[in-house]
């Protein structure tokens, strides 16, 4: 039992977005893996065949028992949907404790529930020692959470391939599912300027973590295009192996990189760049300033709401961590088009209005991403 090729593994999570069109042939799209699994009536949801649509709303999902010599091996692959990222960059985003008890994204959560019965139902059915959780883009945050439900049960060995996704919950989530599965077994691909690879913004924390992901310093792309399944299709045809793919990121940049970018005049473009700038600041300002965002939990208390609170108390610690905060409120504010005046008083309120329109910036990116898939 092996892994898949990134062309499996891509064909797999592009394929399963056929299932949005409801079709009676839906799973002859996945003709480099029909030998391998048993798509055959999958949408009888009989497990005699070993395969299962996984119930929702708009129908976005499969999995599949392997066949013969494969015949233990089993592939979960789920597609995005245009409507559910709403979810992930709305300015009032809430966060819950997943399946396993840490924190992760509420409408990703909500979403997974969903077919969690479906889930449970075919591990019941089926005898499976080793599952492959395929997913683009949203798919790809989806098949986490079902990696991190199958991993924490101990229902199978579990390998996760993700191309675009965004982040799912805060560092004890990462870092949890990172530790049960291994980094190794995790193939996270993203082109390097995908606008939705980096939302939600930080406290959202990548898996694997800590690790090496799969990152693609691409040419020619927007951000908005990155993100396209089909463009993830004609990368992975330059990568036969994993190998190939498997990158050291460049380092963190320094503090005194984010002190020159946050005092910078000159950069007025909104991109995937800035949006990585911002949230990285963010992040550094918070450290310097010794505030903990992941200690305050509390249902109904939304990702906004633990941001801007966070960085008004920062802005009271220090003049100079002030002056940082000042800067990041400038910078946010000339980004997304908004006038920025030196009497404007740095408020919990005003901070919170900042960070609202930076939120809408970067759904209005994500939206446009999203829907160039469908």
């Amino acid at each position: 039992m092996g892994t898949l090729s990134p062309k499996d593994a891509v064909d797999a999570a592009i394929s399963v977005y056929t299932l949005q069109y409801g079709s009676a042939r839906q799973m002859e799209a996945f003709p480099n893996l029909w030998d391998r699994f048993l798509f055959e009536d999958a949408n009888t949801f009989s497990s005699k065949t070993g395969a299962f649509f996984l119930k929702s709303k708009t129908g976005f999902g499969v999995m599949a028992r392997g066949k013969d010599d494969n015949c233990d091996e089993a592939i979960i692959t789920i597609r995005g949907t245009a409507s559910a990222y709403d979810w992930v960059t709305d300015a009032n985003v809430g966060i819950q404790l997943s399946s396993t008890g840490r924190v992760v994204h509420a409408g990703f959560n909500r979403t997974f529930k969903e077919f969690l019965p479906d889930l449970q139902r075919f591990f019941i059915e089926n005898d499976i020692s080793k599952v492959h959780c395929v997913g683009h883009s949203l798919g790809g945050a989806l098949a986490g959470l079902a990696a991190d439900y199958i991993s924490e049960k101990n229902l199978a060995d579990v390998n996760l391939y993700t191309f675009g996704s965004p982040r799912i919950g805060y560092s004890p989530f990462a870092n949890n599912l990172t530790k049960k599965i291994g980094s190794d077994n995790i193939y996270r691909v993203h082109h390097k300027n995908d606008i939705v690879s980096l939302v939600p913004v930080w406290p959202f924390t990548h898996i694997p973590s800590p690790g090496i992901s799969c990152c693609i310093d691409n040419h020619g792309y927007s951000p908005i295009s990155a993100h396209y399944k089909d463009n993830y299709g004609a990368s992975m045809d330059l990568y036969p192996k994993w190998s190939g793919l498997r990158t050291v990121e460049r380092a963190e940049p320094a503090s005194v990189q984010i002190e020159k970018w946050l005092s910078m005049d000159t950069l007025k473009v909104f991109s995937s760049y800035t949006v990585s700038m911002i949230s990285k600041a963010i992040q550094y300002i918070l450290k310097a300033a010794g505030i903990a965002v992941q200690a305050g939990f509390s249902v109904g208390f939304t990702v906004l709401d633990q941001l801007s609170y966070a960085l008004e108390r920062a802005y009271k610690v220090s003049k100079e961590v002030a002056g940082w905060i000042e800067m990041l409120m400038k910078k946010i504010l000339e980004l997304t088009g908004a006038v920025y005046s030196k009497v404007m008083s740095i408020t919990g309120q005003f901070i919170r209005w900042v960070m609202g329109l930076l939120m809408s910036a970067i759904r209005l990116m994500v939206t446009q991403a999203v829907r160039g898939n469908f």
